[in-house]
């Protein structure tokens, strides 16, 4: 089983979200290969019993792995891996934690350019099972209107599938 730097230094929740952060977008291209344990690690945290603060920190920096990592070197195929692992991962957590997560996955739908972003509303609709309200909330989120940046083509295009 091959060794990643991951596996000998987990990613704590209480850790600097800032540093973290930073280290994301400075460090994409190191990061991208090791992404699905990354993202795996931190999912691992999501289920467990933590303190807010802790929690606000773990959404945090899934918001900027999504943002830095995920969202500008997006394929069909690693959208599909990220949503079945943070799917699954919800089905454990409490409902509280699903929404936050929601409005982390949220964005990220609303961040998407337009084929990934069918994608993403295609996935999260294709299976609701367990996770009715957390997907309410995504396409809440998701649909979360910034004036100057988004429009009302997203909702027409992207939901008239649904």
């Amino acid at each position: 089983m091959s060794q990643t730097p991951f596996r000998s230094y987990p990613v704590h929740p209480q850790a600097h979200p800032s540093l973290l952060q930073k280290m994301l977008h400075d460090l994409r291209t190191t990061l991208s290969p090791v992404y699905p344990d990354l993202l795996d690690h931190l999912l691992n945290l999501l289920p467990r019993s933590i303190s807010a603060p802790a929690l606000t920190a773990l959404l945090a920096t899934f918001s900027s792995l999504f943002k830095y990592l995920l969202v500008p070197s997006v394929t069909l195929q690693l959208l599909e891996e990220t949503w079945s692992s943070i799917r699954s991962t919800l089905l454990k957590c409490l409902p509280e934690v699903q929404r936050a997560m929601a409005e982390v996955w949220g964005s990220v739908v609303r961040r998407l350019k337009l084929i990934a972003r069918e994608k993403a509303v295609t996935l999260i609709a294709d299976n609701v099972d367990g996770i009715e309200d957390t997907a309410a909330w995504i396409f809440v989120f998701a649909c979360k209107v910034c004036s100057r940046f988004f429009s009302f083509a997203f909702t027409v295009n992207s939901f008239s599938r649904i």
